[in-house]
């Protein structure tokens, strides 16, 4: 399967296109008499690594997270490692998951530049994968980060080998177990449907480490803030009665509430504020 998607695995198919799903049934079956190298990559073969996990030689802080992770959920399916090599170092025989802007992927012509952040390219060529985000520098777990190659890992995770993270920590963790693992041919480039996807960040590193494995993060970074910050100083001294009566007697920065004639006043001169101004609102 091919062509642009938007944050949808390039291996799923919609539920109302059973001509392409028995199509795909039909290339199954006749991969299954030819053999598995037919229908897809192999990486483990009764429970023994027969593929390795390439990164850059100086690879960004995602890549290098983002090959541990599909090192982690392989180890866990399958009981076996697969290695993670550095594309300056000698390269094993048979199949190759290129993470990440290696030398490989640029010759391969497998470039994600155009695309927004945390979009990725998945495209299978011979026995290799090639897997490259739109990717930048930073914590792959803060928000800000661009991270496309990580989340084409967690889309193989998902969609190859039905992991699921149901809520933070290994006890949320859904890894079927296998002794075989292969994965279906790709060749897709797969854009994020909400360029702001942001639920906090989380108050430890199990739940950001769960809010990145459900493609939390942000493609852009929006100017936005909450309302009434600056009313006090352009209100308080002549109309102070727009604001909250404090216990001590005084009153603060909230607005009293929004039912009164004064708020409706206030509530006008809020909804005139320019697009762009430094007021801006949830």
């Amino acid at each position: 399967m091919s062509g642009i998607r938007q944050q949808f695995s390039p291996w799923r198919v919609p539920s109302g296109y059973r001509a392409v799903g028995n199509a795909v049934l039909g290339f199954l079956v006749l991969g299954a008499l030819i053999g598995p190298s037919a229908i897809g990559l192999e990486l483990v073969r009764d429970g023994k690594p027969v593929a390795c996990i390439i990164v850059p030689s100086q690879p960004l802080p995602v890549e290098s997270y983002a090959a541990k992770e599909l090192q982690y959920h392989v180890e866990s399916a399958t009981g076996s490692e697969l290695p993670i090599v550095s594309e300056d170092q000698q390269v094993p025989l048979g199949v190759h998951i290129f993470l990440g802007h290696c030398k490989a992927t640029q010759e391969a012509r497998v470039d994600p530049t155009s695309l927004p952040g945390n979009s990725y390219i998945l495209k299978t060529i011979g026995h290799d994968l090639y897997l490259v985000g739109k990717d930048s520098r930073g914590d792959p777990l803060d928000a800000d980060t661009h991270e496309g190659t990580l989340f084409g890992v967690y889309d193989i995770l998902e969609n190859q080998m039905q992991v699921r993270w149901l809520w933070p920590g290994k006890l949320g963790e859904v890894i079927p177990s296998r002794k075989n693992l292969s994965i279906a041919p790709a060749d897709a480039s797969v854009k994020p449907l909400l360029w702001f996807k942001h639920w906090r960040e989380g108050s430890t590193k199990g739940e950001r480490v769960w809010l990145k494995r459900q493609r939390f993060g942000r493609s852009i970074q929006p100017q936005y803030g909450h309302s009434f910050g600056t009313y006090w100083p352009r209100f308080s001294q002549a109309h102070p009665e727009y604001f909250a009566m404090l216990p001590d007697g005084t009153r603060g920065m909230d607005p009293k509430d929004d039912s009164g004639p004064e708020c409706e006043r206030v509530e006008g001169d809020w909804s005139s504020v320019p697009a762009g101004a430094s007021e801006t609102h949830h």
